[in-house]
């Protein structure tokens, strides 16, 4: 036991860090206990990573494991084993560390244990490294809360998430960029507010220089609720960009020119009398909705942008001394939202480079010569092309539906359209012409079964020539269909041949032909040898006839041959330079063999010169028998020699393959770890390809062995992909279940019966589902979020509805309280049971007046507010509520009051005797549109 003992321990300090990392991982777990020391030693000390890594698998302390956490080295393995251990149960004082937490939320099994740690990395981590490390490997669920995390919302931690996550994961990269965007078009609203703000005081500095009048009271109050309105809107941004760590220019010194309004005068003389300021706003609304139209019907588009800014110009110098109506503000933001699309189109438009789409790429007359359609089917290729870049130009573009196209516009469509119909025409062409094919090889069919052996060769060059101008697609089967008939056509004219004439006078015409007509030697020698041997296969001689063709032609035969003889004389000569390169061979691979040095040799280039020798020799040929016979038994012999040497390497390295073979069977059968057997797998293959030369046979043999072992284990590993894939499937089947089961919701749900915890028990059960891949899992989400979007659509709309009920109620109540007030006061004693807590304290008020002006001054606020118009008679009321509503708000930065605390202090309010009924009338119904607008 001790020498065991000893012998594993000297593994482990053995000085190949290989035997030393397999050793380690080697290791039983009660041994490697045993050995926690040992492996702390070597996880401190080894020169090696690997064994290093390899010693953290095996120690069991999360504290000693944190004393490596700042060795860059092994920062993450260290980081993830204290996860493992700490979620194993192992106490740990470093776990609140921050890559440790990191490795803990990536490890996490429960959706309760994520929370915890995503609250302790809110506190404790503050590296944005480190937290957009996290983002790039979390599951998909946990992205969400990782992102609304305090350090992550800054404008300077966005865009470093940005470049970091810039080719590596497109949706964080698109989330970045989306919340950059969002905070720059914040700061440039909150910019322009200011700027407003600061436009608005120098305006009010001025105009109190002017004489004080109703026109000068009037002026500041429109002023001031400007003031108001753009302040709410600069605090709105500045909110939204202090959680982005931007920070605005303050508004406050623009604050302080409107903290003291003038009063005006209770008492007016008839000199101070209200002068009637002319309204432009209805003529500038003529004048945006004839530029509206304009905009339609496509004018040019310089002077549409020089008719919208003086337009723009006239407004917003006349809103300075009257407020516009909200459905004339309304017609303003309409038309310049419109133009505002019609200039983005344009200016998309100008920064796309011309396209050469008026190029005729089809001719007019369409080619029917087979050998000009190649160049046909090029054009239709390129018209093609061209169509779908215009295409792309057009998705760039996005011109709007509504907006006449311009100039440069119109001709891409219709430059698209016209190649279009020059693709239609080329594409109808292609099919009229293997209409011709089919019919060619149709009427070749008829004429073959006539036997019209003429006719059916000239049907079948025109078929073949046609055939060979169609392009690949348009073929299919009419190509076999073609070489079928031609194969007929053959035979049809073989056996004609044999009917019509005998067959020697045939053979002396075909031999008179290569008299009259001769080939090259070669081709001339081959044909009168063929020839020669037709005629042989007749038989014998027995008629004079047969006697005098058979002089003529062997005659003609001798004629034929006349041009072939000098051709044979330089073939003579052609084998005596092939004898002399031979012997140059063999003199090149005793060389060879005598002055290598066959212990350091390069056994493979030896073998390719061996086979290239072999091919070389082969090469030249033929020779002379005579000379050549025993040169070729010198070659043997060499190349006997030299395959001797390289079978011997040949051996050797069978032998080392060998030895791979049975370490691959070895690790198949082992218990290892698929992960650890595919990589050994790998090694050996590399390994395998290190190895020299082999016989081809022994080497397929041990290949086969080899590759059976290697394809056992990625078998298993393709096995527990598998099992993942289905796991995969299952989760997005339960996906797709979700998402159908809350489209059957919304279609049986109305915002009566909806409820807000089923939709919370779909969500959570959405967000359980853990193995869906980001590219599935992103439509999943998409899908399911507008479907809860919906939803929620329906329980705002009962509570909407809800919200009318209760302010009826209110209405009811408060009657009911007011005629108890009335009657109590002519002296009748009644109770006044509470009906609701808005009304509590009423009863103590009793003996108070009743509170008509604050009633009148509330019912006009809520007039206000809903826009409804309030009588002539009340303007100096509405007036004195307006500056009232000012000075609270530039005091306390409030914004409007709420519709339901108006209730609620309408409720409170009383006593309320006689004449108040219309008052009440005009609260609740103002109310009332206040909410529904």
């Amino acid at each position: 036991m001790i020498g065991k003992f000893l012998k594993g321990k000297d593994r482990l300090r053995d000085a190949n860090p290989e035997i030393r990392r397999e050793a380690i991982q080697g290791l039983e777990p009660h041994k490697a206990q045993s050995l926690q020391t040992e492996l702390a030693d070597l996880a401190l000390n080894d020169s090696d990573t690997p064994v290093r890594l390899a010693c953290l698998e095996k120690l069991n302390d999360p504290d000693f494991l944190g004393t490596l956490l700042n060795q860059d080295v092994l920062t993450r393995a260290v980081a993830a084993r204290m996860a493992t251990l700490i979620s194993a149960g192992s106490p740990c004082g470093l776990g609140n560390h921050p890559l440790v937490l990191q490795e803990r939320l990536l490890i996490a099994s429960s959706d309760e244990e994520a929370k915890t740690l995503i609250d302790d990395i809110a506190r404790e981590v503050s590296d944005l490294e480190i937290l957009q490390d996290l983002l790039l490997r979390c599951k998909q669920e946990l992205r969400e809360p990782l992102l609304a995390l305090d350090q992550l919302q800054s404008a300077d931690a966005l865009t470093r998430l940005e470049r970091r996550s810039r080719d590596h994961d497109k949706s964080l990269n698109r989330y970045a960029r989306e919340r950059l965007e969002h905070i720059k078009q914040v700061r440039q609203r909150g910019n322009m507010a200011l700027q407003r703000a600061s436009e608005l005081a120098s305006a009010l500095t001025k105009h109190r220089k002017t004489e004080r009048n109703t026109i000068y009271y009037q002026r500041q109050t429109i002023l001031a609720q400007e003031f108001v309105n753009t302040v709410q809107t600069f605090e709105e941004c500045a909110g939204i960009l202090t959680k982005h760590g931007v920070v605005l220019e303050s508004i406050s010194k623009h604050e302080a020119v409107f903290a003291n309004l003038d009063e005006e005068p209770r008492e007016k003389s008839p000199e101070s009398a209200p002068v009637a300021v002319a309204d432009p706003f209805p003529d500038l609304v003529k004048d945006f909705e004839a530029l509206h139209n304009s905009l339609m019907q496509g004018g040019p588009y310089s002077e549409l942008s020089q008719r919208r800014q003086e337009l723009t110009n006239a407004w917003l110098s006349a809103a300075d001394n009257v407020q516009p109506e909200p459905a004339q503000h309304e017609v303003f933001e309409t038309v310049s939202h419109t133009f505002r699309e019609l200039a983005d189109a344009v200016e998309r438009l100008e920064s796309v480079k011309p396209l050469e789409l008026a190029i005729a790429t089809i001719p007019e007359q369409l080619p029917t010569d087979p050998t000009e359609l190649p160049a046909l089917w090029k054009s239709a290729d390129r018209c093609r092309s061209l169509i779908r870049q215009a295409e792309q130009v057009c998705k760039h573009v996005a011109w709007p539906q509504w907006a006449k196209p311009d100039p440069r516009y119109s001709e891409i469509l219709l430059n698209i359209n016209a190649l279009q119909e020059d693709l239609l025409r080329v594409e109808a062409h292609e099919r009229e012409q293997v209409a011709n094919l089919e019919k060619l090889i149709t009427t070749l069919i008829q004429e073959i079964d006539a036997g019209s052996s003429q006719s059916a060769s000239g049907t079948l060059n025109k078929a073949r020539k046609l055939s060979k101008g169609l392009p690949g697609r348009s073929l299919r089967t009419l190509d076999k269909n073609l070489n079928q008939q031609a194969a007929r056509l053959a035979e049809l004219r073989d056996w004609q041949a044999f009917a019509t004439a005998p067959k020697r006078e045939e053979l002396c015409n075909a031999m008179q032909k290569l008299v009259e007509a001769p080939f090259n030697p070669p081709d001339q020698a081959q044909r009168i040898k063929r020839l020669r041997g037709d005629w042989n296969e007749l038989g014998a001689i027995n008629k004079a006839d047969d006697r005098r063709l058979a002089e003529r032609f062997n005659q003609l035969a001798e004629r034929a041959f006349e041009p072939c003889r000098s051709y044979f004389g330089e073939q003579a000569k052609e084998r005596r330079k092939n004898l002399s390169q031979r012997e140059g061979i063999c003199n090149q691979l005793e060389s060879y063999l005598n002055s290598s040095d066959w212990e350091t040799a390069d056994m493979k280039a030896a073998e390719q010169i061996m086979r290239t020798a072999r091919s070389e020799w082969r090469k030249h040929h033929p020779v002379d028998r005579t000379p050549g016979k025993p040169l070729e038994a010198r070659f043997e012999k060499l190349q006997n020699r030299l395959h001797d040497l390289v079978k011997a390497a040949w051996v050797k390295n069978l032998q080392t393959k060998q030895a791979i073979v049975e370490e691959a069977k070895t690790i198949n059968e082992s218990g290892k770890d698929v992960g650890e057997k595919v990589r050994r797998a790998k090694e050996l293959q590399q390994s395998w390809r290190a190895v020299g030369v082999t016989p081809r046979r022994a080497d397929q043999n041990l290949w086969r062995q080899f590759r059976g072992y290697c394809d056992q284990i990625f078998a298993t590993r393709d096995n527990e992909k598998q099992q993942a894939d289905a796991a995969v499937q299952e989760a997005m089947k339960e996906a797709e279940a979700l998402c159908e089961e809350l489209s059957q919701l919304l279609d049986t749900t109305g915002p009566s019966n909806a409820e807000d915890n089923i939709l919370r028990d779909l969500q959570q059960r959405f967000r359980k589902l853990h193995d869906i891949p980001p590219r599935n899992a992103k439509s999943f989400e998409r899908r399911f979020d507008e479907l809860v979007r919906d939803y929620r659509g329906l329980l705002r709309e009962k509570a909407f509805e809800a919200q009318f009920v209760e302010l009826s109620q209110l209405k009811t109540w408060d009657e009911m309280h007011s005629k108890r007030e009335v009657a109590h006061q002519a002296g009748e004693t009644t109770g006044f049971e509470e009906l609701h807590s808005a009304f509590a304290g009423r009863e103590a008020l009793l003996k108070d007046e009743v509170p008509m002006k604050m009633l009148h001054m509330l019912t006009i606020s809520a007039e206000l507010a809903a826009g409804i118009e309030v009588p002539t008679e009340e303007h100096e009321v509405r007036l004195q509520v307006q500056v009232e509503a000012l000075k609270r708000g530039l005091g306390q930065r409030r914004q409007g009051d709420d519709p339901m605390e108006m209730v609620a202090r309408w409720c409170a309010a009383g006593p309320k005797l006689e004449g108040t009924e219309n008052l009440r009338d005009r609260f609740f119904l103002a109310i009332e549109k206040y909410l529904r607008e």
